[in-house]
């Protein structure tokens, strides 16, 4: 038997202050840039994320004609990998414009905040 139940609500990947956050719903795989549903979640959550991943084509990597989505989550999280993987790199300006993407209400900062904490555990003190 399926664990889906029909629901009518999406999880909001955005950060929003005293909504519960999206990375209580999702399990994040850091390296395909991509979303499951977590584990211990009720049939009902579940539901919600499962709707959430495939209503709003979170995981695909191609550019559906007027929906950048996609496209904008790897190129955020492309940017993560490379500044902040990069000795060269200007660390206080790449601290700062990740603090603007991780910024509640951008797209995926959720999910962008739980990479850099995850990648990078010292950040995580730097952000929000």
């Amino acid at each position: 038997m399926s664990r889906y139940r029909p629901v009518v609500t999406y999880v909001n990947p955005s950060l929003v202050p005293g909504q519960r956050p999206a990375g209580d719903f999702f399990e994040y795989r850091f390296d395909s840039g991509q979303m499951g549903p977590a584990d211990g979640l009720s049939d009902a959550e579940w539901s919600k994320a499962v709707r959430t991943i495939a209503d709003l084509d979170l995981n695909s990597d191609y550019e559906a004609v007027g929906d950048r989505l996609p496209y904008l989550r790897r190129e955020r999280l492309d940017f993560i990998v490379t500044r902040l993987g990069n000795p060269t790199e200007d660390i206080g300006r790449a601290v700062a414009i990740l603090r603007e993407m991780t910024r509640p209400g951008q797209p995926f900062s959720g999910f962008l905040l739980a990479y850099a904490r995850e990648r990078f555990p010292l950040l995580g003190e730097f952000l929000q």
